[in-house]
This record gives structure tokens, C-alpha cells and sequence, in this order.
């Protein structure tokens, strides 16, 4: 490495010490707030947990996480554990303010673990067996933390031994997405500890591409879509580590001779805008981006959805002022909601986690009185690039997760999201005023094989079965005009072996599921799966048509309407335009989190249950061109459901497996499935297409597209 100059020295250590701040809060940290003494105290409580634990032996330093197993695998992801826990201690021990801040005891078991491993596990010999992650990524990011924190007294040489290790692994940034920031972060903070300016100097050129706009594969795409592992919809996955990792990427550089330029700040803004802020609804993250973290207990929706908001909080600090006051304005709306999470203590591991630095900030920003809430944003979202939707009231948010033969059904790696077989084959989520309904344990317990919006043949499959494959089909999409949109997908078969055309239409408040063309060779019953929702408040007020029904399994030959409430303040409809062959069940369902997640570092054996109400239409065994529509009406009285059924506000203009259409007032939805043109309402269309049109007195509307990507257009039509 080259020498340091004396000068070149003090402004790594100011920027190391920027880098160390963010997690340790700065030196104005104010003491006296009792949110800070709570993170404070919560921090030590963690931190003496692990200490208490740590014991140096041959087989690791920490009886649950020996090193001597057989698979390369599990021992990989136990270096990155050690490590993080290693970290936590450090975390104690350099905060001034902590517990246990500057506590010898402390400091001298962390070199201790910190020499250990070096000796025996992570040193520039090591073979690198197991998950490359663990070695380039997971491992170096808690490392440089714990040696960022530690480096005063850690000394040169142990410093630059440890570094010596990180650069066998990450020697330069590499790969794409959310992995080449994370390996950037590895870069950086490795090249401030050994005063190594080379890669600092050209860490734009290696940063910026994660925030191009790319046309195809891991990154953002024009729509605001954000995919990794090529195929996968992630936003709320590896978007969301991204997000966090450049913020502050951008933030520790800051006013230092390698300062990133502008334009990215304003370019991170804007992404948060465009791709993150969408998939937030009162400060949770919606489960149709974040993949395989569904079956993660320590990622559920409140927490994932914390992570973003705190990315948000932090690229404001990089953003020019006016975007920089609307990410703020846009956080605040959230807290209003969600401010516990981004109050309290937590550690984040590869995504950082509400550590004291962003704490101190959050506070700030709730007591600025001079700044106002901003409210998400309206209206229907499509973002074809990754085949998803979500559409946003003031009082509900509706997505639409779906799969073709650009975008898989659904991720299953390192045995993770075992079940998730029908989770991209058309899976709807409402979010509404029960903010706990996706979290608290939602998806360790829900039945995976009666996902809501799905059309399935109903039986078990293998774990992790067809995980990662595309589907055949080329038509799914939409389009949509501010609060107004038309969806669709044709489902190929797939993990359920069943065949349909799908329609979601979003109307402002009411929400239209069309399908048709609904075959199977199974063998099992297929069903539409309407809902499938926890019961939030432990139990549910159930009725189909007017009448009240309790636990266990029940069914109508021709039901017409259905509402659940909480018994307090949440409700939905539902309505069954031409009736329904109703399947209800409501009972308590039991499991664990290792069910479907067996991850060395995320398998939890716990039992838990909780109640569900499950919905779901039959359409027998081996149906042959079956179809269904029903209407969800969010946050619908029992009184406003009746009243839809006896004076609907939509009509049904076509639901066949080539045309699904409808109609309130003046607009139309439509999605065409096949080849020629067809005659609805008064209009021709001309398929395969999908279209709103929106007629007023200043003239009309039109949005349409070919959701089959054959010709790659999208055209809108605005009055004139």
C-alpha cells in the first residue's frame, strides 16, 4: 500500500470517524432524551446477551456456532454471524454514551474473538468454501464495522492484518445490484482503514452503475422497477439493502476529497421517489417486492418497511434542498404511523439497522415542527418491468404479484421461502387499517397453498418446488390512468397445475378480480382464493350474506356477498356478482418459522399460532373453462356491501378467457388476451392489449399497452 502523508491521514480519520458516527450517533447526541436512553439501554441489554455467552474454544467462540460441521455452507454463514455478533460488542463498547461505553473488560474479549477468528477462520489463506457471500460480503461488512470502531485501539498492525483478509475476498467492487454496493461499502471502509486512496478515487465510476436505469436484468429499469438475480421482483429485498448501503455511502464521504458528485444525490432521491416510496403503505414494506425475506422472522413488513424509511432518512442527507425536504416530508408521513421501529434499538447486519446515528435523526426530524407530513402518494402503480402493481388509497393499498416468462413465479435459495410456490402466480395483498395483518407472523403461518388471488389446484408440494422458473406465458401487465387501472396475467400451469386468464381492475375504491378459461388435470380441486387474512385482534366478525358464522368449515352453493371486520376499525367487503360457490374457513393455524425457512442463521423452531378466515371460491376437480368474479370493497360496512349488492357502482362488461372487461360511468377497463379485435362497450379493441379509458367533458382519456413485450409500447393519449 502506499505510505500516508500526514495530511492524507487526517482526512481518512475525519472520514472514518463520519463513518463510525453514523452508528454511534454524533458527538451533539443528545444524552438526555429518554428515546436515546431507551436505544441505549436496549443496545447494552443485547450486547451483555452475546458477552455473557462468549466463550473461546477450539470449535468457535460461541457454543451455538461451532465451525466444526460438515457443510460448508452452514460454517460460512456462522463466520458472518460471529462477526455481527462481535460487532455488537464493539458497537457497546464505542458508544460513548452506552452502558457499557469504554468498558476494558469489553474491549479486551472483542480483540480477543477478533484474533481468534483472524487465526483460525478468516485470514488471506482461508479457501473461501461455502457461500460466496458469507466471504466477500456478509463477513467484511461486520468486520470493517468492528475494526472501524476499534481502530484506535486495535493499533496498525492487527488492523492491517484483518484487512489483509478482507482484501483477499473483496479486492475490488464486483457483481451488480445491491451485491456490487454492498462490496463497495467493503471497498470503502477496507481503503479507509488502510489509507488506500486508489479505490476511493474511482468509487463513482464503480458506484453509479447500481443506479443507472438498465433496459434488461439486476438494477432499476425505466419504470421504477428494481430486479436482482436477473428475474426476481426485489424492491423490498435487495432493493431495499441498496437503498440504505449507498445513502450512507454517500453520506460518510460527504465534504472529503472524494466526495461523490451531486448528481448522484439527486439520482438516489429520485429512485427513492420512483421505486421505494410506492411500495410503503403507513411505513410497512408490501410483501409482493421483498422475495425470498417473506419467510425471514427478523424481515417482516414493519421492519423491512423501517429499513427504507431509514434509507430515505439518510439520502436526504446527500439530496439537494428541495428533494431533500420532500424525502423528509414523505419519512414523517410514514412515522405517523410507524415510529416505534425507527425509535427503538435494532441491528441490521448486511442492511444496517436503526442504530443510535439514525435514531438522533429521526428524533430531529419529528420535532420539526416547521416541516409538515407529506401524504404517499394515489393512484395505481404498474411496474411491468418486474410484473407487479400496487395501487394506493388514502385508507388501503392493493398489489398484485404476478410472473412470466420474463419474471419468475418465486425464490428459493439457501433454503429460504420453501413455500413459496404460488406467491408470484397472481398474489394479492391488502393493506389497510390493520397495520399488523402481514406482520406478526403472517407468513410462517399462513396456508401457502390458498394464497389470495390465486387460482390453484389445491395439495402440497415439495419444498422449494419450481422455485426460480419462468413461466410460458408472455401477457402479463397492465396499464392505468392516476386512480384507475386495469392488471391481468395468463397463468401457464405452474406449481398449482392449473390454466386462467386473470383480471384485477383497480376503480378507486373498488377493486374488481375477473377469470376465466380455468382448467386442470390434477386430479384436486381448484379454488380462487379470495382472502386469506390473520386475525389481527385474535377474532373476526364473519358474514356471508347476512349470516354470522364461527370457527370451522363451511359452504354456499351460491353466495352473493361476505364482509370480515375486527369488531373496531377494520373492515372489507366482498361481493360476488353472479354468485359463488363459497368455501369458509376460520379456525387457528399452528407452526414455525423453520417451516419454511431453514437458512443456518434464520431457521427459528418456535410454535406460534394465530386465527385466519379463509375465502375461497370452487370451481370442483378438473374444471374445464370454470370462471369467477368477485369485488373487494376495503373498508366497506356491512350496510355499504349490502347496498353494492342491490345498486352496483361497476358493471362487467365481458369475463371470458379472451376478453375481460368493466365498467363505472364514463370508464372502461380492459384487458385482451388474444390476437384481433374486439367489440366492448361501444369500442374496439385490438388485442393482445391492455387499456383504461376515462371519458370526461373535456374530452377523453386513453392509456393503453401490450403487456406481451412483443413490440415493447406503451402509449398514452391525454385530452386536447
Amino acid at each position: 500500500m502506499p505510505p500516508l502523508r500526514p495530511a492524507d491521514g487526517r482526512t481518512l480519520a475525519a472520514v472514518g470517524t463520519r463513518w463510525a458516527e453514523m452508528s454511534i450517533g454524533p458527538r451533539s447526541l443528545d444524552r438526555a432524551s429518554t428515546t436515546i436512553a431507551s436505544a441505549l439501554g436496549g443496545m447494552a441489554t443485547e450486547a451483555n446477551r452475546w458477552w455473557a455467552g462468549m466463550r473461546a474454544s477450539p470449535r468457535g467462540l460461541w457454543e451455538d456456532l461451532p465451525f466444526s460441521v460438515d457443510s460448508d455452507r452452514v460454517r460460512s454463514a456462522r463466520i458472518t454471524s460471529t462477526y455481527q455478533r462481535l460487532e455488537r460488542l464493539a458497537l457497546a463498547y464505542a458508544t460513548p454514551a452506552s452502558p457499557l461505553g469504554g468498558e476494558p473488560r469489553l474491549l479486551a474479549d472483542v480483540i480477543d474473538g477478533l484474533d481468534w477468528m483472524h487465526r483460525h477462520v478468516y485470514n488471506a489463506e482461508a479457501d473461501g468454501a461455502g457461500n460466496w457471500f458469507d466471504w466477500v460480503i456478509g463477513a467484511p461488512l461486520a468486520l470493517n464495522s468492528t475494526t472501524m470502531l476499534l481502530r484506535n485501539d486495535l493499533g496498525p498492525e492487527r488492523v492491517e492484518r484483518y484487512m489483509n483478509a478482507v482484501e483477499r475476498f473483496a479486492p475490488a467492487p464486483s457483481r451488480t445490484g445491491a451485491n456490487r454496493a454492498w462490496i463497495c461499502a467493503v471497498v470503502v471502509g477496507r481503503s479507509l482503514l488502510l489509507g488506500d486512496e486508489s479505490h476511493l478515487q474511482g468509487l463513482y465510476r464503480e458506484l453509479h452503475p447500481v443506479l443507472d436505469t438498465v433496459d434488461s436484468g439486476d438494477g432499476f429499469h425505466h419504470d421504477g422497477s428494481f430486479i436482482q438475480h436477473h428475474r426476481f421482483a426485489y424492491t423490498g429485498g435487495y432493493g431495499r439493502a441498496l437503498l440504505l448501503t449507498v445513502a450512507r455511502l454517500v453520506y460518510v464521504l460527504q465534504g472529503s476529497p472524494w466526495q461523490l458528485p451531486d448528481s448522484l444525490g439527486q439520482l438516489l432521491a429520485e429512485r427513492c421517489r420512483t421505486t421505494f416510496e410506492p411500495w410503503i403503505f403507513r411505513g410497512s414494506l408490501i410483501g409482493a417486492v421483498r422475495g425470498r425475506n417473506i419467510a425471514r422472522r427478523n424481515q417482516q413488513d414493519r421492519a423491512s418497511g423501517a429499513d427504507v424509511l431509514r434509507g430515505m432518512l439518510w439520502a436526504a442527507e446527500a439530496a439537494p434542498d428541495d428533494a431533500a425536504r420532500d424525502l423528509r416530508a414523505a419519512v414523517k408521513g410514514s412515522l405517523v404511523w410507524h415510529a416505534d421501529e425507527l425509535l427503538t434499538w435494532s441491528y441490521g447486519g448486511p442492511v444496517p439497522g436503526n442504530d443510535i446515528g439514525t435514531i438522533a435523526r429521526t428524533e430531529a426530524l419529528l420535532a420539526e415542527d416547521q416541516l409538515p407530513a407529506r401524504n404517499p402518494w394515489a393512484g395505481t402503480h404498474q411496474f411491468r418491468a418486474m410484473d407487479r402493481m400496487v395501487h394506493h388509497r388514502p385508507g388501503f393499498a392493493f398489489a398484485v404479484a404476478m410472473s412470466s416468462s420474463r419474471i419468475a413465479r418465486y425464490e428459493s435459495i439457501n433454503r429460504e421461502n420453501l413455500r413459496g410456490w404460488h406467491t408470484g402466480s397472481g398474489m394479492t395483498q391488502l393493506y389497510d387499517s390493520d397495520l399488523w395483518q402481514y406482520d406478526d407472523h403472517f407468513w410462517a403461518l399462513v396456508d401457502p397453498r390458498r394464497i389470495p388471488g390465486t387460482t390453484v389446484a389445491i395439495r402440497s408440494l415439495p419444498e422449494a418446488h419450481e422455485a426460480g422458473e419462468v413461466a410460458t406465458n408472455d401477457w402479463a401487465g397492465g396499464t392505468a390512468i392516476g386512480d384507475v387501472g386495469a392488471t391481468g396475467m395468463v397463468v401457464d400451469g405452474g406449481p398449482g397445475g392449473t390454466t386462467a386468464v386473470k383480471s384485477w381492475f383497480t376503480l378507486t375504491d373498488v377493486i374488481v378480480a375477473l377469470g376465466a378459461g380455468i382448467r386442470s388435470d390434477s386430479g384436486r380441486p381448484v379454488e380462487t382464493i379470495v382472502e386469506n387474512r390473520k386475525l389481527t385482534a385474535g377474532r373476526g366478525e364473519l358474514l356471508v350474506d347476512g349470516h354470522a358464522l364461527g370457527d370451522g368449515l363451511q359452504r354456499f352453493t351460491n353466495a352473493t356477498w361476505a364482509h370480515l371486520s375486527d369488531g373496531q376499525s377494520h373492515q372489507v367487503g366482498y361481493v360476488f356478482p353472479t354468485g359463488a360457490r363459497l368455501r369458509v374457513e376460520q379456525g387457528t393455524r399452528t407452526g414455525r418459522w423453520s417451516d419454511i425457512n431453514q437458512h443456518p442463521s434464520m431457521a427459528d423452531h418456535e410454535v406460534i399460532e394465530r386465527s385466519f378466515v379463509t375465502l375461497s371460491v370452487e370451481h370442483g376437480i378438473d374444471p374445464n373453462d370454470d370462471q369467477y368474479a368477485y369485488v373487494l370493497l376495503p373498508g366497506a360496512s356491512a350496510a355499504d356491501v349490502r347496498e353494492f349488492v342491490s345498486r352496483p357502482s361497476i358493471e362487467i362488461l365481458a369475463t371470458t378467457s379472451g376478453v375481460q372487461a368493466v365498467a363505472a360511468g364514463s370508464t372502461q377497463a380492459v384487458n385482451v388476451f388474444r390476437r384481433g379485435t374486439f367489440g366492448i362497450g361501444g369500442r374496439d379493441y385490438a388485442g393482445p392489449i391492455s387499456a383504461v379509458r376515462i371519458a370526461g367533458e373535456h374530452g377523453e382519456r386513453v392509456a393503453t399497452i401490450d403487456p406481451t413485450w412483443r413490440d415493447g409500447s406503451a402509449t398514452s393519449t391525454e385530452p386536447t
